[in-house]
């Protein structure tokens, strides 16, 4: 089973360059720490907004530039918080 961890850098980059959608660039940022240490982020049309709603680790963001929900794994551990407002 291959482990993507290993893909060589000028791989991961050509696939990168592919990418059409904001939430394509975040999610394949995400998969490991050598994949978002190799690729730069890209600027955002609009921010994705967290909401409060969870299953299991994933959260969900609301994209207001594609008007979708999107569920993104976030790892827990020590000194990791996660603050909000609902007055903007």
């Amino acid at each position: 089973m291959a482990n993507w961890v290993d893909l060589p850098r000028e791989l991961c980059l050509e696939i990168y360059k592919k990418l059409m959608h904001n939430g394509d660039y975040v999610r394949f940022r995400a998969v490991c720490h050598p994949w978002r240490r190799n690729t730069l982020e890209k600027v955002l049309q609009l921010p994705w907004l967290m909401q409060h709603r969870t299953k299991g680790n994933s959260r969900a963001f609301y994209s207001l530039s594609d008007n979708k929900v999107h569920w993104l794994d976030l790892p827990k551990g020590p000194g990791i918080l996660c603050r909000g407002s609902s007055h903007g």
